[in-house]
């Protein structure tokens, strides 16, 4: 019998360079105290700490670390916001240049067709989540019929783990029938369980664990790993939820928005 392998990945999450509070080389760092195998960051409409985010997967990784980094971005359309990940630096900061970095400026399908050229994995995060720019199950179903041709290459976001953290049960409810919803309106889509990490003590909270007798050591094999509707992972909360891990991701999450909010203001401003 072939011996297995364990990916643990965690495939949402924000640097210093939108509205979060680590810099791309604590995020990695955080992902490795995580025991996170695979990180991804995707901070929002920009790539710009990507290069730093590969250097320090690189460093790690000659140390004999066993990381794997995602080069992502979470972009903000009119319809929702929506993850873009890609297997190398080059594509990801190529497909930025078109993207606008004002909120929702973005038309959904014209960037979902923009990004077809450089063959990314699209995730869909927080659906049905009140006040952080959520699809709605309808706008999955439009999504998964429109695009069709792309199955296998979009993932839904099952579990946010900073939602969950962060916000009181009532306005997660909807979001919380997604597994039944994926049931009952047949999506041919994996579910992923991703943390949205905005500051060290939620990177790896919430992810996406798989079992695969594959040896997958890089961005380009994982990615296409999960392309495969077949390969599903076990989503999952990954870290316990504390009264006190709780007080400290609220207090830190609000810091995070009121930066973001003033560098962006100051970025309108000129």
């Amino acid at each position: 019998m072939k011996q297995l392998n364990h990916l643990l990945a965690d495939l949402h999450g924000h640097s210093i360079y939108s509205d979060g509070l680590c810099t791309p080389s604590q995020v990695v760092e955080s992902a490795i105290e995580s025991g996170l195998t695979v990180v991804a960051l995707t901070d929002h409409n920009t790539t710009l700490g990507l290069q730093e985010f590969e250097t320090k997967i690189n460093e790690c990784r000659k140390q004999g670390k066993d990381i794997i980094g995602i080069f992502g971005m979470e972009v903000s359309t009119q319809k929702g916001h929506l993850l873009f990940l890609f297997d190398n630096k080059t594509d990801a900061i190529e497909f930025g240049r078109y993207i606008k970095v004002g909120h929702d400026q973005n038309n959904f399908d014209e960037v979902v067709t923009i990004s077809e050229k450089y063959n990314p994995f699209i995730l869909i995060p927080h659906p049905e989540i009140p006040h952080v720019s959520s699809f709605t199950f309808d706008d999955i179903d439009y999504v998964l019929s429109q695009y069709a041709h792309l199955i296998g290459s979009i993932g839904i976001e099952a579990i946010n783990g900073l939602s969950k953290v962060v916000m009181p049960s009532f306005m997660l409810k909807k979001h919380k029938q997604i597994v039944s919803e994926h049931k009952n309106r047949g999506w041919k889509a994996n579910l992923f369980g991703n943390s949205d990490f905005h500051s060290f003590n939620n990177v790896g909270f919430g992810v996406t664990s798989f079992e695969t007798e594959l040896q997958i050591t890089n961005a380009k094999e994982f990615l296409d790993y999960i392309k495969v509707l077949e390969n599903k992972g076990e989503v999952k909360i990954n870290k316990q939820n504390t009264l006190m891990h709780k007080a400290k991701s609220v207090f830190l999450t609000t810091i995070a928005s009121v930066r973001y909010s003033v560098m962006m203001r100051r970025k309108a401003e000129g």
